[in-house]
């Protein structure tokens, strides 16, 4: 039986060993730091946390570019090294030009993360201290997303899955070694092994890259790289608007850390049981590329009717287990804090989490075919509709008016374009 597994399913099942050992480690940091760090430090790490996905912008869209590069050229090696290299570089000029800009504008963007100081109970010295030692460790992990998206390029993804996953582990092992309550020192263990691990990723794929290639630089297929990862990076900056800015929005409302707890609790056991569903449809994304350049387009049909249905029956049946164990899994995940999750939170939580598992197959094929013309449109439109709905119905309904603006900005955006823009892409080509 497995010596009938594909390629393909290799990463897949590696992708959800990884995914495991992050579920694990994520539960324990939350305890700990939470039992560590008290509601205050928590908060803190929470927001910073937040941010991973803006910093991940850093590497301009590259990491997409070449992997979707590496896919194309599967029968050159030289090739993918070839493209890879560009990429490398690109990506550690625009990281660098990050960690400046961060370094420079460090005392407006902690004022504009941290607005109230009666929350929290740290000075304002700390508090830039931690979002500049977070931001930088931050910026080299992105560094290592480059070289983890080329091997997912190259079918290697077995090997990104595992590194993911060892950087927070060790991060967590350090904290628990850590005796003192210190924040800054246990940011700095926090995510200081994931950066270690991304940043030597890094080295060794521009080592393996440019002992390959030869070639100091070459300036048509860097501007091949940085003209395709344009694309990703005008994309993924309206991304991170729709999935990023949920606590900013939630923090500028002015609702209850009771409330944000809350809100913590169901998004965080949902997105760690929805992950399994997106480190299946990672995998499937150089196999979809693969399929469409050879014009068949009905395996890659199968792929998106089953992915749907799968993530469907998921999220209901996750949902079904939460209304009986919600009391369980808030007392699991903060012991020394007294709260529980509201049914309607619950239930919002799962129409979400619907229309995300329709959406997101979708998404996953087009973003393996490099067709994001449409997405100039669609995604600004998207977060739009989401930030708008969280502020005008988290003023309403509280937080589980945060919820539902996020389902109505999905369901009035690409829940309808990207089914009609991916038939539309078939029928022309």
């Amino acid at each position: 039986m497995l010596k009938n597994l594909k390629r393909h399913h290799w990463v897949m099942l590696s992708s959800w060993l990884a995914r495991i050992a992050l579920i694990v480690t994520q539960v324990i940091a939350i305890r700990i730091l939470s039992t560590k760090l008290g509601e205050d430090g928590y908060s803190i790490i929470i927001i910073l946390t937040s941010l991973i996905g803006w910093y991940l912008l850093s590497d301009l869209g590259v990491s997409y570019s070449i992997q979707n590069f590496t896919a194309e050229h599967k029968e050159s090696i030289f090739s993918q090294y070839h493209y890879g290299l560009s990429g490398l570089k690109l990506a550690l000029l625009s990281s660098f030009c990050v960690t400046v800009g961060l370094i420079l504008l460090i005392k407006p963007l902690t004022n504009f993360l941290f607005t109230t100081d009666n929350i929290y109970s740290y000075e304002r010295g700390i508090l830039e201290d931690c979002v500049l030692v977070s931001g930088v460790l931050f910026i080299f992990q992105a560094l290592g997303w480059v070289a983890w998206r080329f091997w997912y390029g190259q079918h290697n993804g077995w090997i990104s899955n595992i590194l993911m996953a060892l950087g927070p582990l060790l991060g967590i092992i350090l904290v628990v070694s850590y005796k003192d309550t210190d924040i800054i020192i246990t940011t700095i263990l926090f995510w200081v092994p994931s950066a270690i691990v991304g940043f030597g990723s890094y080295l060794f794929v521009y080592y393996k890259c440019h002992k390959s290639v030869g070639v100091i630089c070459d300036s048509k297929k860097s501007l091949e790289v940085l003209k395709r990862a344009l694309q990703f990076f005008l994309l993924n900056i309206t991304v991170a608007f729709i999935l990023r800015t949920d606590y900013i929005v939630i923090s500028r409302l002015g609702l209850t850390p009771a409330s944000i707890l809350e809100y913590t609790a169901i998004m965080k056991v949902m997105n760690v049981a929805f992950s399994f569903f997106l480190s299946a449809l990672q995998s499937i994304a150089p196999l979809c590329t693969s399929y469409f350049y050879q014009k068949e387009y009905n395996e890659i049909k199968k792929i998106i009717k089953i992915y749907i249905l799968t993530g469907i029956i998921g999220v209901l049946f996750f949902c079904f287990i939460v209304f009986f164990i919600k009391d369980h899994i808030f007392n699991f995940l903060f012991p020394d804090i007294n709260g529980n999750i509201e049914n309607d939170l619950i239930f919002s939580a799962m129409l979400f989490f619907l229309v995300r598992a329709w959406v997101d197959p979708f998404a996953t094929v087009i973003n393996a075919l490099s067709k994001l013309d449409l997405y100039k449109f669609i995604v600004p439109l998207q977060a739009l509709l989401v930030v708008g709905g969280m502020i005008l119905l988290g003023n309403i309904y509280g937080i589980i008016g945060v919820v539902l603006g996020q389902v109505i900005g999905y369901v009035f955006s690409v829940g309808i374009i990207l089914p009609l823009n991916l038939i539309k892409i078939f029928k022309e080509d």
